[in-house]
Formats: structure tokens, C-alpha cells, sequence
């Protein structure tokens, strides 16, 4: 790792010394950047009091991205974690059960799974071409978005329908990758706006036998009704079959790591999202926005596999439909803004598994159908006690109700349920300066459980309600933001304790069982850092995140929360060589973490370099290496405690792109 930092750092100084000697402070641009998810309204980042990371199209376009979570793995603070059922976004050491912990939003509205057992929240069905900017603020936003934001909140922020023009590209990588993207924009008139876009990828993967095909359509319409009121509709679906293999135990790897493996699984997912938005200034000081939205993602898929010398086939089905509406408002006043909105979420999921002997014969057939209703309220004020000190302050409640059907052929549950939960803040903000913050801030928070985490099974005696409590969190932070010669600084440090840590344990004899529990207390701690420097064509930024979670009370006391590494370190280089000529370099490490078993996940980092050029025309080329020094690692490791077997999926290693863009 030292060497490839050595490398990075001696080509840092390289493009420096043939930088232009006039240094162009650019660090108040950071400051002055929109951000609507502190808040749910447009302000700055200079106003926040909390830790906010901006990635903007520009920063997107300038690498050849083909998915989010490509995007996101370069994001200070990001981990992905993938406990077995696929990659998920982590900050702030949430680890396994990440999934549940940090919200991911698109345009302000949900799109996490009810059912966080057997999948992940699908960010790759977003196409990235159609991406205008994310908002990361990591650790927080209760009050805002209620349940499940302890590890922070990621807003995709899509583009809207704006001017005339549009843009087109086409990529070719490594392992046949092919993929291709059209935007498309149109202004009709003063008043009616139009967008359409497309992404397509047709792909090989690292691992012997995966492949995959996508595509995503997105269109969107805007009318300005007047000055005061706007309307806006966007729909979109997200397509994708395939063949994903399984993992690999030590052995296997030694022999070939791209092998597939003994397991292999087709898939088909759909995911399809409406949205309709109204805003209405109703005064000068006083806004109205109103969301409508409906959402589904379904992914069927077909396994063939053995158990001994049986030989069955697994057919799957996961739905996952929601209906929701937001509803928010924001009143200036002289002395500062209140912010308040209802929120209303009818969230179903339906789960089907039918295993099939060689001979037809059914070997299980399991349904689930769960559904949770939510209706939330909450109120969030921003109040000027002098010029240059502000205290922030607000309150959520949360009710929701529970339906759960499910039968596995033996046993039959179907009950309802009911939970409530409330989450508040405080914070203060001392503006010492027009470009420099420091403020203290505290939020309590909930993780209300999921549908199917109320649901116990006795092996003997099958499924029963258990008496499973929400989790709270309270979590205390301390931060700073300034302009420091030129440079953009944040420094934030962070504790979160969590109460009535939500727990699983499976149990074995007489058929499968498993019960959910509140046992665990965890803590968690750390520190976020943040730079960036200017001098002139050539920009460069750091960033470090060290984390320290641990379990502190219960039978695993004393335990480190698996899958958590304990520092995030990035590295970016960008330059300009020449005029629309740049290249940049983008340094990612991962330090050591532990799995459920307490095995060791080592250490790694990638580096990845890219350059392009645009011509006056409007059209631009392209073309990237990623993981350059060919690190050799893996995605995912799970060890049995049964058996003590470690199984692995390892990532690709040193693959390559070309590109091509028009911009008209």
C-alpha cells in the first residue's frame, strides 16, 4: 500500500510543478454548492451542521462510471458490504446489517427494500447517465426520513427537464463489456419541458460463466404553471437478466479465481417507479411540495444445486411494491425557517420459494406476504439567536402497522401488529466567518424492525410473534467546515450508541427455525477528514475515515460488529494537461475487518486512472484502467462456524475501457 501511496504522491508533485504558479481558490465553490437533503429545501453547504459530501455531474462524466455503486466506492466515508446477498452501502460502520442502516433516496423518495434478509437496496437500477448530482450526509436524518438512518442518508438527485440538447456515449471494457447511454432534452416552450433517457449494458463479468444484460428508460416531463406553482412527472424502468455464480472456498481460489463455482443462478429483475411532483410558493415565505409515488421491483430466479447426492432446482420470487406521499413545507421568518411535512408509505413485499426434486416431486414451498403502513409527521426549525450563531432543533413521530402472512406448507402464521417510535435533534452552528463553521449536534433515532423480523419459528412447533423492540441510537458530533488557503476543509468526529440492537439466531435439529432478539448494545466512533487543493489545472483531495464499532453488552460482548473496516482512506488526482485534455487517478484503501465468524478480512486498496479529451465539436473520447496495479481481492467472505470453511468472491483484477461521447 506505502508503495502505491509513494507513486500517487510523487505524481502529485510531478503535475504540480507543471502547474500554473497563480493558484486559483476555488474552495468556496465547495462551500456554495445546492444540497436539498439536510433539509428536504435548497441551502448550502456552508449553512449545514452536519458532515456533507456532493458529487456532481461533472465529477460523474469525468470517468467512465457504468453503474452507482461505481460511483459511490470512490465517496469519501463509503464502504460496500456484502453479508450474502449482495453489495450494500455502509458509512459509519453499520457493517452486516448495513442494508437496514443507511436510507438511499432518488429524488427524495425511498428506495429500500421491506424485506432486508434476502436482498439489497438495488442502487445499479439507476442509470448514471441520468444522475445530476448525490448528496451524501453520513450519520443522521431522523427527523427528515424517520426509520433507518443511522449510518446516514445517499440522495440521487436525477436530472430534470430543462434546455434544448442532450448527450450520447458508448463504452467498450474488459470481458466483452459493452454499454451504451442517450440524454435527451427539450424545451417546448416558456412553460413545458421534456427529457428522455436510456442506458444499455451487455456483459461478461470476471467470474466464468456470469453475464448480464440491462437497460433503463426514463422519461420526464415539467410545466411551469406560473412563477409561483410547477408540475413535474417522471417514470422509469430498469430491466435485467442474468447468470450470477457463487462463492469460492480457498482451495478454488487457488486453483482458478475466476472459476464460477458450483453454484449457478438465472435471474430476472424488474424494478419500475412514477413520480409526480407539486410545488406552489403559496406567499413569499411560505412553500408547499407535494410527492405522489409508486414504485415495484421484482426479481425472479431459478437455481439449479445439490445437498449430498439430491439434485433439485430453487425457483425464487421477490416483490417489493410501494405507494407512498410526501407532503412538506418550509416558512421564512425574520429570525430564521421552519420546516415540517407528513409522510405516508404503504410498503408490501411478497417472497415465494418452491424447490423442486429431480424427479418433480416438491421438495419445500414457502410464501411470505408481509406489508407495513407508516404515517410519519415531523417539524424542524432553524432559529438565529444572533448573526453568526443559529440552534437547530426538530421532532418526528412515526407510526406503523404490520401484516404478515406466511406459510411453508406445515406451519401458518397471519397476524397484524403495531409499533410507534419517536426521533428528535439538537444541534448549535457558530458561523465564525463567511466561509467557516463549527457546530455540535445531537440525534436520537430508531430502526423500526421489518415485517419479517417479527415473525420467530420454532422447528418443533413453527411461527409465532415475538415481542421484538426498535432499536434507538444516540449519537453525538462534532464538526468543522472552512476555506483554508484556498483549500476546502471538513473535520468531523462522531459517537453513536445503539440500544436494543435487533439480533438473529438460527437453530438446527428438527427442521429450520430462527428467532429475532433485542440483546446487543453496540457503540460506535470515529473520525471523518476531508480536503481538498487547487493549483490551478491540477485538483487534488484526501480523505480518511476511521471507525471503531463494537458490540458492548450481550453474549458477544467485547466483539467487533462484523464487516466493518476500520479506516477508508481516498486519494483523487485531476488535471488538466491541456486544454479539454484531463487525466485523473483516484486511490481507494480499505483497512482490515472481521467477518460473522471473526475471521479476518484483509486489507486492500485499488487505483484507478483515466483520460479524456473534448474536441470543440462536442464530441469526446475516453479510455481508463481500473484496479492499475492488479490488487488481488475479494468482495465477499463468510465463514461457517459449523464448519469453519471460509468462502470467498473475488473481484476483478486489472481491467480496461474505451469510450466515446457527443454533447450537442
Amino acid at each position: 500500500m506505502f508503495k502505491k501511496i509513494a507513486i500517487l504522491c510523487l505524481l502529485a508533485i510531478a503535475l504540480l510543478a507543471n502547474a500554473n504558479e497563480e493558484v486559483t481558490v476555488t474552495g468556496e465553490i465547495r462551500m456554495d454548492e445546492n444540497i436539498t437533503t439536510t433539509t428536504g429545501f435548497e441551502s448550502t453547504v456552508k449553512e449545514q451542521v452536519k458532515n456533507v459530501t456532493v458529487i456532481s455531474r461533472d465529477d460523474i462524466e469525468k470517468k467512465g462510471y457504468k453503474n452507482l455503486q461505481e460511483v459511490l466506492r470512490d465517496a469519501p466515508g463509503i464502504t460496500f458490504v456484502d453479508a450474502g446477498g449482495g453489495a450494500s452501502i455502509d458509512m459509519r460502520g453499520q457493517g452486516d446489517k448495513a442494508v437496514s442502516k443507511v436510507k438511499v433516496l432518488v429524488d427524495g423518495v425511498m428506495m429500500n427494500l421491506l424485506d432486508t434478509s434476502h436482498g439489497v437496496t438495488p442502487i445499479n437500477t439507476i442509470g448514471v447517465s441520468n444522475i445530476e448530482r448525490i448528496e451524501i450526509i453520513p450519520g443522521g436524518g431522523a427527523v427528515l426520513y424517520g426509520n433507518g438512518t443511522v449510518g446516514g442518508v445517499v440522495n440521487i438527485i436525477t436530472k430534470k427537464p430543462t434546455e434544448t440538447g442532450g448527450r450520447i456515449g458508448a463504452e467498450y471494457g474488459s470481458h466483452y463489456d459493452k454499454n451504451a447511454n442517450a440524454y435527451l432534452g427539450f424545451k417546448i416552450n416558456e412553460q413545458l419541458y421534456l427529457n428522455f433517457d436510456y442506458s444499455g449494458r451487455d456483459a461478461h463479468t470476471y467470474r466464468d460463466k456470469e453475464e448480464f444484460r440491462n437497460d433503463y428508460w426514463a422519461a420526464g416531463i415539467r410545466y411551469d404553471i406560473s412563477d409561483r406553482q410547477s408540475l413535474a412527472f417522471k417514470g422509469s424502468r430498469f430491466t435485467e437478466d442474468g447468470t450470477s455464480v457463487g462463492a469460492l472456498t480457498q482451495a478454488q481460489m487457488d486453483q482458478n479465481r475466476e472459476q464460477a463455482g458450483s453454484s449457478l443462478t438465472n435471474y430476472d429483475e424488474t424494478r419500475t417507479e412514477f413520480v409526480l411532483d407539486y410545488g406552489i410558493n403559496v406567499l413569499d415565505n411560505l412553500r408547499f411540495d407535494i410527492t405522489g409515488y409508486w414504485q415495484e421491483d421484482e426479481t425472479k430466479t431459478k437455481q439449479d444445486a445439490k445437498m449430498g447426492s439430491i439434485s433439485y432446482t430453487s425457483n425464487g420470487l421477490f416483490d417489493d411494491e410501494k405507494f407512498g406521499i410526501n407532503l412538506k413545507g418550509k416558512y421564512n421568518y425574520s429570525k430564521g425557517e421552519l420546516i415540517f411535512g407528513y409522510n405516508y408509505l404503504d410498503n408490501d413485499m411478497k417472497r415465494q420459494s418452491h424447490s423442486i426434486l429431480a424427479s418433480g416431486a416438491t421438495m419445500s414451498k414457502t410464501t411470505v406476504d408481509l406489508g407495513k403502513v407508516t404515517n410519519s409527521l415531523y417539524i424542524l426549525e432553524k432559529h438565529n439567536i444572533l448573526d453568526n450563531l443559529q440552534i437547530i432543533g426538530g421532532f418526528r413521530e412515526e407510526w406503523a402497522k404490520y401484516t404478515i402472512d406466511r406459510t411453508d406448507g406445515t406451519y401458518a402464521l397471519n397476524k397484524d401488529d403495531n409499533d410507534s417510535n419517536s426521533a428528535w435533534e439538537l444541534a448549535l452552528n457558530y458561523l465564525y466567518r463567511d466561509t467557516g463553521n463549527v457546530y455540535m449536534r445531537y440525534e436520537h433515532g430508531f430502526l423500526s424492525p421489518t415485517p419479517t423480523q417479527l415473525t420467530n419459528k420454532d422447528p418443533l412447533t413453527g411461527y409465532y410473534l415475538n415481542d421484538l423492540k426498535s432499536e434507538t441510537y444516540d449519537t453525538y458530533e462534532i464538526g468543522m467546515k472552512d476555506v483554508v488557503l484556498g483549500s476546502y476543509v471538513s473535520l468531523t468526529g462522531f459517537y453513536t450508541k445503539t440500544k436494543d440492537e435487533i439480533s438473529q439466531v438460527f437453530t438446527t435439529g428438527h427442521g429450520m427455525g430462527w428467532e429475532f432478539y433485542n440483546l446487543d448494545e453496540t457503540e460506535r466512533y470515529g473520525i471523518e477528514a476531508f480536503a481538498e487543493q487547487y493549483f490551478g489545472p491540477v485538483t487534488i483531495n484526501e480523505s480518511i475515515a476511521y471507525i471503531d464499532a463494537e458490540i458492548t453488552s450481550g453474549s458477544k460482548k467485547g466483539q467487533n460488529i462484523p464487516y466493518v473496516s476500520d479506516i477508508k482512506a481516498t486519494i483523487g488526482v485531476k488535471y488538466e494537461i491541456i486544454k479539454n485534455l484531463n487525466a485523473g487517478l483516484n486511490f481507494n484503501y480499505y483497512g482490515d475487518a472481521e467477518d460473522a465468524a471473526g475471521k479476518k478480512v484483509d486489507a486492500y486498496s485499488t487505483t484507478d486512472f483515466v483520460v479524456s479529451y473534448d474536441f470543440e465539436n462536442g464530441i469526446g473520447i475516453i479510455a481508463g484502467v481500473n484496479n492499475l496495479f492488479n490488487e488481488k481481492y475479494n468482495t465477499y467472505q463468510s465463514t461457517s462456524t459449523s464448519t469453519g470453511v471460509t468462502e470467498y468472491k473475488p473481484a476483478d483484477e486489472i481491467n480496461y475501457y474505451v469510450g466515446v461521447r457527443y454533447a450537442f
